[in-house]
């Protein structure tokens, strides 16, 4: 678990560094987050970033929807649960849900990825702009 934040370690053949999660910690850490890896051997491995929306050090956090959907529709047997959280409002979809809705179609089906994924983007713009 420690050389999970190390740069220069990878498990992978193809390369010798790993910066997805360094510099995905950094990130969170840089504008007030933080980045907490809790796995299990034979359970998995949850990983939680949490971004202070208001600090000046947070990175854009660009196109959200499409991202979570890329990461869940490429990994169609991985469990996800994206939790987006704004001003103690909350919105959460995780695969298992999605997955008993479709009753059996296919998670990356084209137009199931573009169903969620602006269900995602509307659910995020009505906390973000709900209260006004």
């Amino acid at each position: 678990m420690k050389q999970l934040a190390d740069p220069f370690f990878t498990s992978r053949t193809t390369r010798k560094v790993g910066l997805g999660i360094p510099l995905f910690k950094q990130s969170a850490v840089q504008s007030g987050g933080d980045l907490v890896i809790e796995s299990e051997v034979g359970v998995g491995t949850k990983v939680t970033a949490s971004f202070v929306n208001s600090h000046i050090d947070r990175p854009p956090l660009g196109d959200l929807p499409n991202t979570v959907m890329l990461m869940i529709s490429s990994n169609p047997s991985l469990f996800f649960e994206f939790k987006y959280i704004f001003n103690h409002n909350e919105f959460s979809i995780n695969t298992d849900e999605i997955n008993e809705a479709l009753g059996g179609s296919p998670i990356y089906e084209p137009s199931v990825i573009r169903y969620l994924t602006e269900l995602i983007r509307e659910n995020i713009e009505e906390l973000k702009h709900g209260d006004q």
